[in-house]
């Protein structure tokens, strides 16, 4: 599993579309751990390059994803307005 932080705009475009790829992986498979070890570092790319957007734990349905949707930005300035806890 090739998988490394992300530090620049473009390796976050590239995680976004492997995010998209594996979106609905089963659990238990090598595929949903990438995809969730990718959205993990996605959403901490984002918090640092926004970070007066704090969420509580992210999860899918937080957003009203199911498996099928398509996720676009993990966590998106429109879609974090409702879990914002702190103002800047």
């Amino acid at each position: 599993m090739d998988i490394r932080l992300i530090g620049t705009e473009a390796d976050y475009e590239q995680a976004l579309v492997e995010i998209k790829r594996l979106w609905g992986a089963p659990p238990g498979t090598a595929e949903r751990d990438r995809l969730e070890i990718l959205a993990m570092l996605a959403h901490r790319y984002e918090r640092e390059r926004e970070p007066c957007l704090t969420s509580h734990r992210w999860t899918p349905s937080s957003f009203g994803w199911s498996s099928s949707s398509s996720p676009g930005r993990i966590f998106s300035p429109s879609s974090a307005r409702r879990h914002v806890r702190r103002k800047c």
